[in-house]
Order: structure tokens, then C-alpha cells, then sequence
């Protein structure tokens, strides 16, 4: 989210919109496989998260 692509104010905001539900939808996964298997969600790491949910998406 270093760089905003949009030009239009609204444009701007939807884009913003989306990183924050992708944020929170990683956070959601985190939180589920930390109580899933017995691991305080804090102690995983976001950009680890992305990269096995980016390596498991073709499958």
C-alpha cells in the first residue's frame, strides 16, 4: 500500500477500502489457525500468512 494508483478522491477511498478487508480478512485467518491449533495469533507473522495463502491459492 506504499502507492495509491487511483486518481479520483472516491476512486482513492474504494482502494484504501480493499487493503483494509484484505488486512483484516488475513488477520481473521491468523486468528482462526492460531485457536485451531494452540498458538496466540500474535505470534504469526502477516507477511508469512500472505505468502502460504499466495502458495495455496492455485491449489
Amino acid at each position: 500500500m506504499d502507492i495509491l494508483r487511483c486518481k479520483t478522491p472516491s476512486m482513492i477511498r474504494k482502494e484504501i477500502h480493499v487493503y483494509l478487508l484484505a488486512y483484516n480478512l488475513l488477520r481473521s485467518l491468523m486468528w482462526s489457525a492460531g485457536t485451531t491449533y494452540n498458538t496466540p495469533p500474535n505470534r504469526l507473522s502477516l507477511q508469512g500468512t500472505r505468502h502460504h495463502l499466495l502458495n495455496f491459492i492455485p491449489l
